[in-house]
């Protein structure tokens, strides 16, 4: 079996007489991946001629029983077997056929990656003004980044598990004109160099970002606690476990509400006990923005008053998309508490809801005072959802709010778009 692009290129490309086993889409994914690999494909076969076509993409598709009226022997092939459910179901039945010379079969890891590599390339295909980068660098499993040719950048995040369907509601939506259109200019912070914010340029410019980790996670506090970046224990006051770092569970908190505001007891813990704070933001022990001490300066200079991720792009809209996360009833509360805020956050829903873009993961880099307008907006929100469940005596524990949170932090930055200068980054990935 076959488990990578590199020994799938190395293993096929100079064999001669190549026959895909299967007609069906995961064949047709790999005639287009091999095409673009430069592996010669001669040909595939089929069980049976019945409800078979006769040729895919300008090839001879072959029934087994058709093999001797071609002069083809099965002895001479190779095979690479593209069906689903791989060697596990469908050996049994190979090793009744006629003997191939060779006969591969295509592990889930590979098709994954083929997967990813004709979304890709079908995508480059389509225009010429972006590609994707499928295999980036410090990025986050299973999420691309489409990619500026010109310049080079990075301007949105995409989920490449949901590759299938993607290509056409990503060339009509996922780009720079259609994120513009609705948040204003898509400004990005030049190449990272460096690793990280130093302890001199966050004390030099009051920068704190806090670190949000639990006593499940394995990364220790000493491992986080470095530069700007400060280690913050979320949800401590559920578990006698300590990190040796903050705790969300002294002062005015919600620590004890973590199993549903995750990452946001943290958040909340920062709103209510610091500040004077030049800018001040929140970070996941695995997903940090990606910052130097140049970013700092470049913060500095173009008054950059908010720094978040990249906008991530869904294939569906905002509202079909997070129905896979939290019920129906939460995005109808949200809808309504939102919009019940002010006049421009109804019409900024709406038009939210339909979209293709949001912030994710609940990790920014706030001036202070935008901090504390958005947490102020967030937390008064988020109340008023809250108390809808509790005084129906619901318990919920499932990190509804988290979502709720990556809605509200997108449609606050929606809402004053003219207003607050924002930049994007990658998110960092932390292994």
């Amino acid at each position: 079996m076959i488990n990578t692009e590199k020994e799938w290129i190395t293993y096929l490309q100079d064999k001669e007489n190549l026959y895909l086993y299967g007609a069906g889409k995961r064949a047709q994914y790999c005639l287009y991946y091999c095409k673009k690999s430069g592996i010669k494909v001669d040909g595939l076969l089929v069980s049976h001629r019945a409800h078979n076509p006769l040729e895919k993409e300008g090839l001879p598709v072959l029934a087994l029983d058709e093999l001797d009226e071609t002069g083809l022997a099965a002895s001479d092939l190779h095979v690479v077997v593209t069906l689903a459910g791989g060697m596990k179901q469908w050996l049994d039945e190979f090793c009744q056929m006629p003997h191939f010379k060779s006969l591969l079969f295509i592990s889930d890891r590979l098709y994954s990656e083929w997967n990813r590599r004709t979304l890709q390339y079908r995508y480059e295909d389509k225009q010429n003004r972006y590609r994707l980068e499928v295999e980036y660098p410090e990025m986050e499993p299973e999420q691309g980044l489409v990619v500026e040719r010109a310049s080079g950048q990075a301007i949105l995040r995409l989920p490449l598990h949901a590759r299938q369907g993607m290509l056409q509601p990503l060339l009509d939506f996922g780009t720079r004109k259609e994120f513009e259109r609705e948040f204003g200019p898509l400004r990005l912070v030049p190449k990272v160099t460096g690793d990280g914010i130093t302890s001199l340029a966050a004390k030099q410019e009051k920068i704190e970002i806090y670190v949000a980790t639990s006593h499940m996670d394995k990364a220790r506090a000493e491992e986080i606690r470095q530069g700007a970046y400060l280690p913050i224990q979320v949800g401590a006051s559920l578990t006698d476990v300590r990190k040796g770092c903050l705790t969300d569970h002294t002062g005015d908190h919600i620590s004890h509400r973590n199993r549903d505001y995750c990452e946001c007891t943290g958040l909340y813990w920062i709103w209510k006990n610091t500040s004077g704070q030049a800018y001040v933001g929140l970070a996941h022990y695995r997903r940090r923005l990606k910052l130097d001490d140049g970013s700092v300066a470049y913060i500095k200079e173009q008054g950059i008053d908010l720094v978040v991720g990249h906008p991530q792009f869904e294939m569906e809209t905002i509202r079909e998309f997070f129905a896979r996360y939290i019920y129906s009833r939460d995005w109808t509360l949200l809808k309504e508490v939102v919009c019940g805020y002010d006049r421009g956050y109804a019409d900024c829903f709406a038009r939210y809801e339909e979209g293709h873009f949001y912030f994710p993961c609940n990790v920014a880099l706030w001036k202070r005072e935008w901090f504390d307008r958005y947490c102020r907006f967030a937390f008064d929100v988020a109340s008023q959802i809250d108390t809808f469940y509790q005084e129906r005596g619901i318990l919920r524990e499932d990190r509804y709010m988290g979502y709720l949170f990556e809605q509200l932090s997108t449609l606050f930055i929606m809402r004053h778009n003219q207003d607050i200068r924002t930049a994007c980054t990658q998110i960092r990935w932390i292994v």
